[in-house]
């Protein structure tokens, strides 16, 4: 009965990492292109990467609330330092930080899937 808990503990902490990872790729291509407006444009770009990111923010919350995994709350908060540099104008800042946080997701899903792997499901 062990192995089950720790398969499926492994399992969920990996899915929240992986689906966590997508996210973070997609907002840094986000900030490239927000990177290249000008005007108008730009300014609505911004509020829609800020709610992106907000919306990722949440994400990463309640993978910390489902898995008590310290390293999503430092996700987190690369993330909300990102978000500050969006609303700073400063998107090499963001970038900056985002991949920081990738990173970080990359690390938090290392040992879920060493697990996985040494349970023959990865």
């Amino acid at each position: 009965m062990r192995d089950l808990s720790e398969a499926r503990d492994a399992v969920v902490r990996y899915q929240f990492a992986e689906r966590i990872k997508s996210h973070l790729i997609v907002s840094f291509k986000m900030v490239d292109y927000v990177e290249s407006l000008q005007g108008d444009a730009r300014i609505g770009a911004e509020g829609l990467l800020l709610t992106y990111l907000e919306a990722v923010m949440a994400e990463i919350r309640i993978a910390y609330n489902a898995t008590r995994q310290e390293c999503f709350l430092k996700i987190e908060e690369k993330l909300s330092e990102a978000a500050d540099g969006i609303k700073e104008n400063k998107p090499p800042k963001s970038r900056t930080h985002i991949t920081e946080a990738l990173t970080m997701t990359t690390t938090c899903a290392t040992e879920p899937a060493e697990k996985l792997i040494e349970l023959g499901l990865l």
